[in-house]
């Protein structure tokens, strides 16, 4: 592995996959210091022609545990490999695209909105017809004598 800083952060780049080792925060960190890290990390990146070599064997670099396949983001199509032991992932360098997309794709506002708005529209419709029954009883409490209601 070759060391890259990247952003502020160490990561370790393979120089024959161009798969890249993140510590468990590095990632983190390094999408907290700049919007355009991943960009960043590609550039840092060699470019490497990636094959499919079958099933994956890699193991943690710190501390040789197998590594275990996840998505990002939990439904991404990005494929990332993480030690259970220390919290550190491994991404493959045709994932970054793949990652980018995913974090767009997060930050794109919700088609919940209109749901939202019929929601509250119906809650005021509610309390606005409760207004206009209490200010009906009121109005016909008015029509007794005074002492009625005191």
């Amino acid at each position: 592995m070759n060391a890259e800083i990247v952003d502020g952060v160490q990561i370790d780049v393979c120089p024959t996959c161009a798969g890249i080792w993140f510590g468990s925060d590095e990632l983190r960190t390094m999408l907290g210091n700049s919007q355009t890290a991943i960009q960043d990390v590609e550039k840092a990146v060699p470019s490497v022609e990636q094959r499919h070599v079958g099933a994956s064997a890699l193991l943690c670099p710190d501390d040789r545990v197998g590594l275990e396949l996840y998505h990002y983001l939990y439904t991404s199509a990005a494929v990332l490999h993480t030690c259970p032991t220390c919290g550190g992932f491994f991404i493959e360098s045709e994932e970054l695209p793949k990652m980018e997309l995913a974090l767009v794709d997060a930050h794109k506002p919700s088609d919940g909105g209109a749901e939202a708005i019929a929601q509250f529209t119906a809650e005021h419709e509610r309390t606005m017809l409760r207004q206009q029954q209490v200010r009906g009883m009121f109005t016909t409490l008015s029509q007794f004598s005074p002492g009625w209601f005191i």
